[in-house]
């Protein structure tokens, strides 16, 4: 038996680091400190140059402009707040990123896998919807937008790799970040008794068991004696960009094969990646026919082909039957095609997910996100009978560990 542990942002929230879109975008927002601010995203011009307070949202900029100029409500565009004295410009805030200006009036309330999808949504709305009715001026516009948003995504992309990479990686040098939790988590205990071993085979489907019936697979080992682990060889298929894994594998002198799957702060050759990985979606196949590469750029699957990633991932689960663990994944559509091939592989015996308990209920009135990713998950399958076998129910699951410094 395998395991193969899927890390999501989750894991690096956790402990404490400031990985969400709005930490990157309040950081973003605390430096506009001059109304001629140019930082990619967004532009200031002002008629006269004004010293203005760091702030943490749009909302609080525009809050410190009113204050500054008392002049009447700025005139708001899709591109562009402006504010006139009579009929002359006085201050301007100029979105000349197309993708922020869509994320940026819900900046507390969006995830990484949401900015992926309103990506997609955003390509959908260019793309003609018709192969066979497109005039060539139809398709000259389109593909000027869809560079335009395929200029956007990349830049949005290095700028949060940017600040990943000098704001947040350089606290992971520090071995007390280590929770000791995790390093639970992470090891590979030996089964010392009947009770646990009765335990851990509760987190197994009726396949597995039918496998070891049919000799197809190695029986658990149940010798209370016996110093082998439970699982043969553990793999980590990490989702995040930094290096908070390390944590696990370097200072606890474990060293486990991880694949950064979307991409490294610290790897030049296998770069941050934001993009779309639904392939199933039913808009995919008219992008596929429109015949032009820009369409598929952001694609995540072009993206796997670069290196022997998606390779090794496959190499390990076609190898032997293995257990699924999520930690800190919202297991969202964005990368559908990608936890398809995973939950619904032959050998995916078992899928355990450490859950996040909130420290007051949510606005379901739920006490923790179980739930919420099991339904998530249910989305990845097309068998449903199979999804409800392999789906580890919560009473073997636990929660998520968190460091005192956790956002939540």
């Amino acid at each position: 038996m395998n395991r193969l542990i899927i890390l999501g942002n989750g894991f690096d929230l956790s402990h404490g680091l400031k990985t969400t879109y709005s930490d990157f975008i309040k950081y973003f927002w605390s430096n506009v400190t001059s109304s001629n601010f140019d930082g990619g995203l967004v532009k200031l011009w002002s008629k006269e140059e004004i010293a203005l307070q760091a702030c943490n949202s749009l909302s609080d900029l525009v809050a410190q402009i009113n204050n500054l100029l008392q002049l009447n409500r700025p005139t708001v565009s899709a591109d562009s707040i402006v504010w006139m004295d009579y009929v002359t410009p006085v201050f301007k805030i100029e979105f000349s990123n197309v993708l922020f200006k869509y994320l940026v009036n819900a900046e507390e309330d969006i995830m990484w896998c949401d900015i992926e999808m309103i990506y997609y949504k955003l390509l959908r709305s260019i793309c003609p919807k018709n192969v066979d009715n497109v005039t060539k001026e139809q398709e000259i516009k389109s593909i000027q937008a869809v560079n335009k948003l395929n200029s956007d995504i990349r830049q949005f992309s290095s700028l949060f790799s940017n600040y990943l990479k000098h704001k947040i990686e350089p606290s992971l040098l520090d071995d007390n970040m280590l929770l000791p939790d995790y390093d639970d988590i992470f090891s590979n205990p030996s089964l010392s008794n009947f009770e646990e071993q009765k335990a851990f085979m509760e987190e197994f489907s009726h396949e597995f068991f039918q496998m070891l019936k049919e000799g197809k697979t190695s029986k658990v080992p149940i010798d209370s004696s016996s110093k082998i682990g439970r699982y043969n060889d553990t793999l980590i298929l990490n989702f995040n960009y930094t290096t908070t894994a390390n944590l696990y594998n370097h200072f606890a002198g474990r060293f486990y094969s991880e694949i950064k799957i979307h991409g490294s702060v610290s790897d030049s050759r296998n770069t941050v990646l934001l993009g779309f990985g639904d392939e199933k979606d039913k808009f995919y196949e008219v992008l596929e026919n429109f015949n032009r590469n820009e369409y598929l750029e952001f694609m995540k699957s072009s993206h796997y082909a670069k290196n022997e990633n998606y390779k090794r991932l496959f190499d390990f689960i076609e190898s032997r039957p293995f257990q699924t663990q999520i930690i800190g994944h919202s297991c969202g559509l964005s990368d559908r095609t990608l936890l398809n091939s995973i939950f619904q592989h032959k050998n995916c015996m078992s899928i355990k997910t450490f859950y996040y308990q909130y420290k007051e209920g949510d606005e379901y009135n739920e006490e923790d996100n179980f739930s919420q990713i099991f339904r998530n998950i249910s989305r990845h399958f097309s068998d449903k009978s199979r999804m409800r076998e392999r789906i580890v129910n919560k009473d073997f699951c636990t929660p998520l560990p968190q460091s005192k410094l956790s956002w939540h």
